[in-house]
């Protein structure tokens, strides 16, 4: 899949807390050069939401599907694959979705990028954005030699992705013109998104949960206070979006 992601300094990418337990990764490392593609520096093991490349179909829209190894690289936002050569590739066309063969669905929203289904519906339906979340500053030396920090002095280039005569070429790299010193820090996170008929709603507290269903605040509120929620735990928010989704007599 072909495009081009516009991004400041702070990079929304993705990563892994699916039904398979929570996973955590956080990196803080310097630098001076000028450019610094984070493929080199984000280790492999975690760029791929999978350990394993697993079975899957891909669909397409225009209902065309494809078989084979499949895996999410949550560092790119895009689905690979492997040739028949054993080699990695990006898997190009406009996709609707994937299903796993372990039951895990991902689907594409133009707006969000990759997000995983927790649950479906026509009306209501639950979503999990898994990402890595990569901040620049730069270094200085202040008073007595002890280093400071000042943001806003860098880019971060975006990913970029184009044909070449090997295939989709990607280049995803943070861009240090001056070479001063740098530090970047990557951890992972994740948030929740409901899916209101087509409109994705991210509900990470309390106030956001109301403001999404305005119509069913009391029945919410009521529902919340004798079924306290996690709000960054998949099970109680799966529970609480199978309370909703019948408030609205979501099948």
């Amino acid at each position: 899949m072909l495009k081009k992601i516009s991004i400041s300094i702070l990079v929304l990418l993705s990563h892994q807390t699916s039904l398979f337990g929570q996973r955590s990764y956080g990196e803080t490392f310097r630098f001076t050069a000028q450019r610094v593609n984070l493929e080199e520096k984000v280790p492999k093991e975690e760029q791929l939401f999978f350990r394993n490349y697993l079975d899957a179909v891909v669909y397409f829209h225009g209902g065309d599907t494809i078989s084979g190894k499949v895996n999410f690289n949550i560092l790119l936002d895009e689905l690979v694959h492997l040739d028949r050569r054993g080699r990695e590739q990006v898997t190009a066309g406009q996709i609707d979705s994937v299903r796993f063969g372990n039951g895990v669905t991902f689907v594409f929203a133009p707006e969000q990028g990759f997000l995983e289904r927790l649950e479906g519906g026509k009306v209501i339906g639950l979503y999990n954005r898994h990402s890595i979340k990569v901040h620049m500053e730069a270094v200085t030396q202040g008073p007595y030699g002890q280093p400071t920090r000042s943001a806003a002095v860098t880019r971060v280039r975006s990913l970029h992705a184009g044909a070449g005569p090997e295939g989709p070429d990607r280049d995803f790299y943070l861009e240090n013109p001056e070479g001063d010193p740098i530090e970047v820090n990557v951890r992972y996170q994740s948030f929740f998104l409901f899916k209101k008929e087509t409109e994705y709603l991210q509900v990470g507290n309390r106030r956001q949960l109301f403001s999404a269903f305005p119509e069913h605040r009391q029945e919410i509120r009521a529902f919340v206070r004798a079924n306290p929620v996690s709000f960054s735990d998949p099970g109680d928010m799966k529970n609480l979006a199978a309370f909703i989704k019948q408030l609205y007599h979501n099948p």
